[in-house]
């Protein structure tokens, strides 16, 4: 896979991942378990956390993450279309269903696409590592129940 990122999109990759002995891992040596990324529209804030929230996947067997926004409508437009079409399943070993909103990959790594306004099963859930994409749009409560949610152990640190 040949990924170009920009100079901020680069600077969250690089909070998340390095190379250790020559493979990709999650970073544990800082104190980040929360990271936050501010830009102009089209910037690329969306495809770097997603391009991230991917490789957690691809990496760690078994990470449940979730990418979550507040609303259906702008759900389906921005992140699902954009995921499918910046990585498309068939070339990238997942499987993607409709219905249920979650890529499937092949190592057992499940993505999630939920919106506050039509997901009920947020309450009980554990995620690995969770991206809210527009989380200032979203209420303080919603925002500690993620805090709650990330409690999976798939990956070496839970990440918001």
């Amino acid at each position: 896979m040949n990924i170009k990122l920009n100079p901020t999109q680069t600077k969250l990759f690089k909070a998340i991942f390095h190379k250790v002995d020559g493979r990709l891992e999650q970073r544990t040596d800082n104190e980040y378990t929360h990271l936050a990324l501010w830009g102009g529209y089209r910037s690329g804030k969306s495809y770097a956390t997603m391009f991230c929230i991917f490789l957690l996947c691809t990496l760690y067997p078994g990470a449940n993450t979730a990418i979550i926004r507040e609303s259906y409508n702008t759900l389906y437009d921005s992140c699902i279309i954009q995921m499918l079409d910046a990585f498309p399943p068939e070339s990238n070993g997942y499987e993607y269903s409709k219905t249920k909103r979650e890529a499937v990959f092949n190592n057992g790594s499940v993505i999630q696409f939920r919106a506050f306004d039509v997901d009920e099963k947020l309450k009980s859930a554990c995620y690995d590592a969770i991206l809210l994409v527009q989380a200032e749009r979203l209420s303080k409560n919603l925002y500690l129940g993620c805090l709650g949610w990330v409690s999976g152990q798939a990956i070496k640190r839970p990440l918001i």
